[in-house]
């Protein structure tokens, strides 16, 4: 299996996913956050059940990760700068400027396309080399950082999923 190609693919299957699972919320409830800790039958843990943010925070985070993370790292492999990663306070307060869900859809869009492009400039030969030391993980390949993006998307939609199902159960 090539696994540039798969993960490209993946790449842009949860995308979708993340994209269909935002149509299941009730317009008013995208910018909602949960608050099932109030009512009586929330079983314990529901924080981590639901996570606290609203399905667009959700969307914004997977966005500014793979924006300021992701994306940048993958662009060293094909000659890019070293990354200079943001303060994770930085996240918060670019939240708080986000208005429109509609932009929001199109940069995750767009941050994919980019990432897709990118992977598809990575010569073969360095897809496996481990040159970018990516805190707490030691030096780490190309390979990894996409499919580490993957497990950020499946993690979050998880929440994602969650909200839009279970939302009304507690």
């Amino acid at each position: 299996m090539n696994s540039k190609s798969f993960l490209a693919e993946q790449l842009n299957h949860t995308r979708r996913i993340i994209e269909w699972t935002l149509t299941l919320f009730p317009e008013e409830r995208l910018w909602e956050e949960p608050n099932h800790e109030l009512q009586d039958n929330a079983p314990e843990g529901i924080d981590s059940f639901f996570g606290k943010w609203s399905a667009l925070r959700v969307l914004f985070h997977l966005l500014y990760y793979e924006e300021t993370i992701a994306l940048p790292s993958l662009k060293y492999w094909i000659g890019g700068p070293l990354p200079s990663y943001p303060k994770s306070s930085e996240e918060e307060e670019m939240w708080m400027l986000c208005t429109s869900k509609t932009e929001l859809i199109d940069r995750f869009r767009k941050i994919r396309e980019k990432q897709l492009d990118t992977i598809k400039s990575i010569n073969p030969d360095e897809w496996d080399s481990e040159k970018l030391e990516y805190y707490g993980h030691g030096h780490v390949s190309a390979y990894w950082f996409v499919a580490k993006t993957i497990q950020h998307t499946f993690s979050h939609g998880d929440k994602l999923l969650r909200k839009a199902l279970y939302w009304d159960d507690f």
